[in-house]
């Protein structure tokens, strides 16, 4: 994941939870390192969600099986994070929430099962965001 900032001043993001969705139901979490973002620079890191919650429901199943049928999901991926920001000899402090949609390719398999094992998914399109102040 990439945050970038083109303000004259530094961001600091104090508390970051990562949290993964499929059809409105959470499926993972991740708490995420503290981090600065300097003025006019971005910073990458990487998100590990990972969660066991089994998802029984009968309208994520009809999604589920459209969707692989179209050969991608849609992931909503919400990120909430605490900053802190110092501007001009003012400190500010903010909870912001950004939502981004992920449209990730479905597995080549077909028979429907989830691999155990981590999984890089590169996409070509940029995912669209929405950032909540």
């Amino acid at each position: 994941m990439r945050v970038r900032n083109p303000n004259r001043f530094g961001i600091n993001f104090r508390s970051v939870d990562a949290q993964a969705s499929y059809d409105g139901d959470r499926f993972g979490y991740a708490p995420l390192q503290p981090l600065y973002v300097g003025r006019k620079s971005d910073a990458r890191f990487d998100v590990t969600l990972s969660g066991s919650a089994a998802i029984d429901d009968r309208d994520v199943e009809r999604t589920y099986r459209r969707e692989t049928a179209q050969g991608s999901y849609e992931v909503k991926v919400r990120v909430y994070a605490r900053q802190g920001f110092k501007v001009r000899g003012f400190r500010l402090n903010n909870k912001s929430k950004f939502t981004c949609t992920l449209n990730l390719p479905a597995p080549n398999s077909g028979n429907g099962t989830a691999s155990g094992t981590p999984t890089t998914v590169f996409t070509r399109k940029q995912p669209k965001c929405d950032v909540d102040y």
